[in-house]
């Protein structure tokens, strides 16, 4: 919680990559209300091309050396998905404001 409080004073909102589009449509269309259909035009997604597989790179090693080193982030992490996840899901979300 230490990274959370440094930056909750800017009143910001966690983006994450899981349901990225639907958070990039929904949170700023107070802003731009025709943002959704806008994004809706847009065709194809960038996708790269992956050379290596992810179980080459993401060993039981590497998982294990990951979650000793960012267990606060990871924990941060999953409280933000779910947050998500339920917004998305339209129920009252699992995440309350800091203030």
């Amino acid at each position: 919680m230490h990274q959370l409080a440094q930056v909750h004073h800017l009143s910001f909102r966690v983006l994450t990559l899981e349901d990225f589009e639907w958070q990039l449509t929904h949170l700023p269309s107070p802003l731009i209300p025709e943002i959704e259909s806008r994004s809706d035009m847009v065709g194809k997604r960038n996708k790269s091309k992956k050379l290596v597989a992810k179980s080459a790179i993401l060993t039981a090693e590497l998982k294990r050396d990951l979650k000793e080193i960012y267990q606060e982030g990871f924990r941060v992490f999953r409280q933000v998905r779910q947050h998500w996840r339920d917004v998305s899901a339209g129920k009252e979300p699992t995440l309350k404001r800091l203030d």
